[in-house]
């Protein structure tokens, strides 16, 4: 892995844990205020407050545990502490990426020899990152379609 120089780093948006932020602080503001007024309407806006802190906490995770990393020769995949991988483009058996039907997500996939497809969730802002990918998987591996490669857009949905 230290021989390998990153391009690019999916996923991370520093700008993501604002919103979370702002809503948190607004919701626990307005809930420490409605408990000092000992108004019945505290125990709604302390749910928001749970809410927004739990997604405060998760975009927290993904920003700094989870980490995608993109070299010339290979990737880094963690998910959890301890759990990260360095895989090379020609380790990989396929590779492709995905539109999630009903969910508006975009998914990238890669699958080693022997075992199951793993999937990473990336925003389209990434997509440059992911496209490079997979053109260095293609470079490894020519013999392989591109299945599922692009998803199309349709402009007229709503």
């Amino acid at each position: 892995m230290e021989e390998d120089k990153w391009v690019y780093e999916i996923g991370k948006d520093g700008f993501a844990v604002v919103f979370p932020l702002i809503g948190l602080a607004i919701s626990g503001g307005i809930a420490i205020a409605l408990a000092l007024a000992n108004n019945p309407a505290v125990f709604f806006m302390s749910l928001f407050a749970l809410f927004m802190l739990v997604m405060t906490l998760m975009v927290l995770y993904r920003q700094f545990i989870m980490k995608f990393l993109v070299g010339k020769n290979g990737f880094y995949h963690k998910t959890r502490p301890g759990n990260g991988h360095y895989y090379r483009y020609s380790e990989l058996d396929k590779a492709w990426t995905a539109f999630g039907g009903g969910t508006n997500a975009l998914y990238f996939y890669y699958q080693l020899p022997g075992e199951s497809p793993v999937r990473f969730f990336y925003n389209l802002m990434d997509d440059e990152a992911v496209e490079y990918m997979l053109s260095k998987f293609r470079s490894f591996h020519p013999e392989l379609e591109e299945e599922n490669e692009d998803w199309d857009y349709e402009e007229n949905c709503i």
